[in-house]
């Protein structure tokens, strides 16, 4: 007698429509680990499925997916897979269809794509040879604008997006993130941070340059109106595009600032 061996079958992926619920049957993971119950109510179709690599790493990433209508008040789409189910971590829609966007680990994401059917995307560098300028003035007035620039210039052969905006809070943009210090004491700062607005990949070709501009006393407490002498340390939290292909880049700089009273 021969043994003839049958591989079992890949499993098949869920998408559910589900209800959370203290007391619902169902196990599911939210992003970061934490678990919850819920209730699955109604299996539904994915339109689209993209996987989105959400650092430089590669090691956490967006799963997208479509859905034919909005999802209805109090549900949430999930997503199965032998047996374990990832909740949505949010969901939006155009008003007749519906999207919702799981993160995930890089392996979580691998098999989810697998089962799918859809490649698993991921980031390659990308700005090798831009340079980052920095302008702090020396010299300011508490009465004035006090102007951090960054220019970033492109003196390599390829085009590349830099991203502007898309981070505005009610006092500047939240892109740029600075750290303050006067009289050897850290300066109380305010949170600017924020995701309001929309946002642009300014194209930036071989040989061209751009400018980010933002108001310091925008992120201070008082608005940086004690004259002194203050130690700035200030960072970019950017990212270039080349089509799909993101990549996160961060240029910093320090530098020292006198605030007068006039």
């Amino acid at each position: 007698m021969v043994w003839v061996g049958v591989a079992a079958a890949d499993p098949k992926p869920e998408l559910w429509l589900a209800r959370d619920a203290a007391d619902g049957p169902t196990d599911v993971i939210w992003h970061g680990g934490r678990h919850a119950r819920a209730k699955l109510t109604t299996t539904v179709a994915p339109t689209f499925v993209e996987t989105i690599p959400a650092d430089n790493a590669n090691a956490t990433y967006q799963l997208r997916v479509g859905l034919a209508a909005p999802v209805p008040d109090g549900l949430w789409p999930v997503i199965g897979l032998g047996g374990s189910f990832w909740r949505a971590e949010s969901q939006g829609g155009s008003g007749t269809t519906g999207d919702a966007s799981f993160t995930l680990d890089r392996a979580t994401a691998a098999a989810l794509a697998k089962a799918f059917g859809v490649p698993l995307r991921e980031r390659t560098k990308l700005g090798d040879g831009l340079v980052y300028a920095w302008t702090i003035p020396r010299r300011a007035s508490a009465k004035q604008p006090i102007a951090i620039v960054l220019r970033v210039s492109n003196p390599t052969q390829a085009t590349v997006g830099f991203v502007v905006g898309g981070m505005m809070g009610e006092r500047g943009d939240g892109r740029f993130v600075p750290e303050i210090r006067g009289a050897g004491k850290p300066v109380p700062l305010v949170e600017v941070h924020g995701a309001n607005g929309g946002f642009a990949y300014q194209k930036l070709a071989p040989g061209g340059h751009l400018e980010v501009t933002t108001d310091l006393r925008g992120y201070v407490v008082g608005g940086l109106s004690a004259p002194g002498h203050y130690a700035i340390a200030i960072r970019y939290d950017g990212q270039l595009q080349d089509g799909a292909n993101l990549w996160d880049v961060a240029p910093a700089t320090t530098g020292e600032l006198d605030v007068t009273p006039d």
